[in-house]
């Protein structure tokens, strides 16, 4: 009788223990798939700093090799900053932003006018037309 009680508690400790691992495995899981629905629901940057950045150094190129003057230049670098002070208002520029903000709308124009036209030419008769 008394093995039968031993038997009995060492199989409930076997089961608690199992039932216990496995209450880990399904929290980590869920731990797991918490962290997966955060990362695809989190805002999303339409506007980088990096691509603020390489359209910055693009302008001042096309200002050097003369395809912008002056004041094209500054009209388009106002644009630019326009933009960086409406970004101060908002934790991440998403394109909701892009889309309700004025400045955010022309700066993402700006970025994607630049990273889709490889030419330099090109890429300043359209900043004329659009943005001067």
């Amino acid at each position: 009788m008394r093995e039968e009680r031993e038997a009995t508690k060492a199989d409930r400790a076997e089961m608690e223990a199992k039932l216990e691992r496995q209450r880990s495995e399904m929290d980590a899981r869920l731990d797991a798939k918490d962290a997966k629905i955060e990362e695809l629901t989190a805002p999303r940057e339409a506007i980088s700093a990096q691509q603020i950045e390489v359209l910055t150094a693009r302008l001042e190129g096309l200002h050097a090799a003369q395809l912008l003057s002056d004041d094209e230049l500054f009209a388009v670098e106002d644009c630019v900053a326009d933009f960086l002070e409406a970004k101060a208002s908002f934790d991440v520029v998403t394109l909701n932003v892009v889309n309700a903000s004025r400045a955010a709308g022309k700066a993402h124009k700006l970025v994607v006018l630049s990273e889709g036209m490889p030419k330099d030419a090109m890429f300043a008769r359209q900043l004329r037309r659009k943005f001067v």
